[in-house]
């Protein structure tokens, strides 16, 4: 089984991640952390994928979402879409985000593609684990 299918696999990665993420504290002007670590997180885009439109989220902070949801076709011209609204996240947080999808089978393959043609990082997750996590 693919790593990213393993759901063992994806919990050390986010456990591994999550650790990771809590020791960046941003500096004030005074030298001290402005933020709790559990705060700080790397820009997150979630998407949910169907069969002929998807939508997304996009989270530059834990717990608050970036603008509203968008949806996209899974044409060309819609993922030019998701593409844009990617970059748009990419100039407001100064770090390319990790895009986060549940498997759909083959409904998720023109977006991870698309993702893949321009090198993004993604996590494709078993729907039985998102299930549990909400």
């Amino acid at each position: 089984m693919p790593c990213f299918l393993s759901p063992l696999c994806l919990l050390a990665k986010s456990r591994i991640t999550s650790d990771a993420m809590e020791r960046q504290e941003p500096l004030g002007a005074a030298g001290k952390s402005t933020r709790i670590g559990r705060d700080l997180m790397n820009p997150v885009i979630g998407l949910d994928i169907s069969k002929e439109e998807s939508h997304g989220q996009a989270f530059l902070e834990r717990g608050k979402p970036y603008k509203g949801t968008f949806h996209f076709t899974h044409t060309r011209d819609g993922l030019e879409k998701l593409l844009q609204v990617i970059q748009e996240v990419e100039n407001a947080s100064s770090q390319r985000p990790l895009l986060i999808l549940e498997a759909t089978g083959h409904y998720q393959s023109p977006a991870v593609q698309f993702l893949e043609e321009h090198h993004y990082l993604y996590i494709v997750i078993n729907p039985l684990i998102s299930n549990r996590l909400r």
